[in-house]
């Protein structure tokens, strides 16, 4: 990636001279006075602030006013060089300009100028005021170049969201507001106050403004480290930055009191909400390890969501889920032994009814090293990735972990009574012992796909800034038409034990769909590049259509087969024919409807476009627990930008043994399918 150079901000703060005047000798002569000794330059200089980027050369510039008692003419240059920048200076007008390449913990830096007339000199003094955020450069996610992040492992330079270009063009969410719909909000935080907006903020357990816990609840709280990925104030000399660090932070803490009233206040519904351009969700719905019957209330507040902003939408962006290795809400209960067995997602973003829609953003995370975090939950509903490392341990301090990859550094809740763990894991999270997290307000332990949502939320913030006209869908085409391609040599997860005399893919690769989008269930359309897709939404003016979709479901077996076959490789398919006065598919949906399976780790669901392009909408070797499934809706991305009509063939699978009970699907309730596009 290339780095340009900075955007300044020259800021005249004070009158600093010091003055030391260098006269020429003289006497007194015998019979005749002596002509006056020459004067030194009479000198103003001033001191300076400098914004320091970080991530680019930042760079300030002033100048050195001087006059000269005998209207000499005055030559500048510098006496003795700053500490931590560069400068250069004018000769002939006292013009200079100081320059930090990158980072810096310095709040202060000068130089001197020598003055001078030809026959004497004056010396000023320059004082630089920096204005930093010293956990800026272990944030690997800003910008990767294989430094420090406090874990043992360091992470592998270049894998961060390219945040660069954004942030020296000028962008950083200034003017978006952003609901952070989660656990709460700590308003005072030293490093989000300057960006919280409380007034337009709601606490559900006291019905006021202020979303921040209860001084007597101590613990960890996630919606305030979810907020500093977000919106973490910049050179305020504290903590880290967020990557649209000029946003404006709204608080709901809807998990405090989850309901779907509450839920429905949170995203827009009344007033409190109904402003904002961006909500972030990073939580699932409690009962996540099984497919739950579609009820229709999840998708009326995410359909309400796209009348905001004028009817352009305000973005959900929504955390996938950790459920790849184990059940997030229910751990240890042994439904993730085949998947862990064969590799794959033991979860998957359709478990929670609000993740099922055409609207919300949802995102998978990566780690440190540009791929698959350990825990992301994958599936066909995925949009995009972004950063969510893994879990930030020190070996130095926590002998008993065995993930020391790094996580994301961000703002914890004040108070080592609130830390994420009881003692310390590795030096920032070290239990006060820190000198840049004395109250253990900042953490190197954030992670999950609740790490990689706010980060995809703050790129959206600073998308809107820079293009307001944007739409949720203009908003997730640049997202994904920009987004960078990683681990491109994955090639999926199969197996041969499965079948006998044939392998069963559990799970694709890269795929290039008939319209040449590559998507994933694993990374979606890839990871979130918010320079390219700042610079994009800047220019962009081929806004999408209004958005269609088919009146009346498609039906898939009038008579569905007695039962699925057993074991077979081909499985049992139906096919339908679309037609459609639209043309162009962004997101299609299909309704399962089984009426009984041994196990739904068993059953494999496969949809085919006519283009030829096949989502795997749930794959065998899951970790549901269902044994029958009514109405659960699943959504599949793969097939975007493809021709909407012509044949759509749907396929099921048994991969349990012959001498099992069988699967059967629904007589009654039949599979279902069903289009958003233009």
């Amino acid at each position: 990636m290339g780095f340009r150079l900075l955007r300044y901000r020259l800021v005249v703060v004070s009158l600093f001279v010091v003055v030391l005047a260098s006269c020429g000798g003289g006497g007194s002569g015998g019979g005749s006075s002596s002509p006056p000794p020459p004067q030194p330059p009479i000198v103003q200089s001033s001191s300076v602030s400098l914004n320091v980027l970080g991530v680019a050369a930042s760079a300030v510039t002033g100048s050195v006013n001087a006059i000269d008692p005998q209207s000499l003419p005055l030559t500048y240059s510098i006496k003795t060089t700053p500490q931590f920048g560069m400068v250069s200076i004018t000769s002939s007008a006292g013009v200079f300009t100081y320059a930090i390449a990158g980072h810096t913990q310095a709040t202060s830096d000068s130089f001197t100028v020598t003055v001078s007339n030809g026959q004497a000199q004056s010396t000023a003094q320059v004082n630089v005021q920096l204005a930093a955020d010293p956990l800026l450069q272990n944030q690997w996610h800003i910008q990767n170049v294989g430094q420090n992040a406090f874990s043992s492992t360091l992470p592998l330079a270049g894998n961060d969201m390219n945040v660069t270009g954004a942030w020296t063009a000028g962008y950083s969410g200034k003017g978006i507001k952003v609901g952070v719909v989660d656990s709460g909000l700590e308003a005072a935080h030293e490093d989000l106050a300057a960006n919280v907006d409380i007034g337009n903020s709601f606490n559900f357990l006291t019905g006021l403004n202020d979303p921040s816990r209860a001084a007597g609840d101590p613990g960890f709280d996630h919606g305030t480290a979810v907020a500093g990925i977000i919106g973490a104030v910049a050179f305020n000399g504290k903590g880290g930055r967020g990557v649209a660090y000029n946003a404006r932070l709204r608080g709901y803490n809807l998990l405090a009191s989850f309901s779907v009233a509450n839920m429905a206040k949170s995203f827009g519904s009344e007033k409190i909400s109904a402003d904002n351009d961006v909500f972030n969700a990073s939580f699932h719905l409690p009962s996540a390890n099984a497919l739950p019957t579609f009820s229709g209330a999840y998708q009326a507040i995410a359909t309400t969501s796209l009348t905001l902003r004028g009817g352009l939408g305000a973005a959900i962006v929504n955390a996938a889920g950790n459920d790849f290795a184990d059940w997030q809400s229910s751990p240890g209960t042994g439904l993730c032994h085949a998947a862990n067995q064969y590799g794959v997602s033991c979860g998957d973003p359709a478990t929670d009814e609000r993740r099922g829609g055409y609207v919300p953003i949802i995102v998978g995370a990566i780690d440190a090293d540009g791929k698959h975090s350990s825990y992301s939950s994958t599936g066909s509903s995925l949009w995009i990735s972004a950063p969510g490392g893994e879990y930030g341990l020190n070996s130095t301090y926590h002998t008993a972990g065995t993930n020391f990859a790094p996580a994301i550094v961000t703002t914890s809740r004040t108070g080592c009574a609130n830390s994420n763990y009881p003692s310390p894991v590795n030096p920032l999270d070290a239990q006060g012992a820190n000198a840049f997290a004395p109250n253990c307000q900042y953490t190197a332990t954030m992670n999950g796909t609740s790490s990689a949502a706010p980060n995809v939320a703050g790129v959206v913030a600073m998308m809107l800034e820079s293009n307001p006209k944007l739409s949720v869908r203009d908003l997730k085409y640049i997202l994904a038409r920009t987004a960078k391609k990683v681990d491109a040599a994955f090639s999926g997860v199969s197996s041969t034990a499965i079948v006998p005399d044939a392998t069963v893919v559990l799970e694709q690769g890269w795929v290039t769909n008939g319209a040449g989008w590559s998507f994933s269930n694993r990374y979606g359309f890839g990871a979130v590049d918010a320079s390219a897709a700042v610079a994009m939404a800047k220019s962009y003016t081929a806004y999408l259509p209004a958005v269609q979709q088919n009146s009346t479901p498609y039906r898939f077996w009038a008579a569905p087969p007695a039962t699925i076959a057993p074991l077979s490789p081909t499985g049992n398919s139906a096919v339908i024919t679309v037609s459609e006065s639209f043309k162009t598919v962004e997101s299609v949906v299909v309704f399962l409807n089984i009426e009984s399976t041994p196990n739904l780790y068993c059953n494999q669901v496969e949809l085919t476009s006519p283009s030829g392009t096949k989502s795997i909408l749930m794959h065998a070797a899951n970790g549901f627990k269902n044994d029958s499934v009514v109405n659960s809706r699943i959504l599949s991305n793969a097939f975007y930008g493809e021709p909407v009509n012509g044949d759509w063939t749907l396929t099921f699978f048994d991969f349990c043994a012959a001498s099992e009970k069988q699967t059967k699907l629904s007589t009654t309730n039949p599979q279902q399918l069903g289009f958003v596009g233009h």
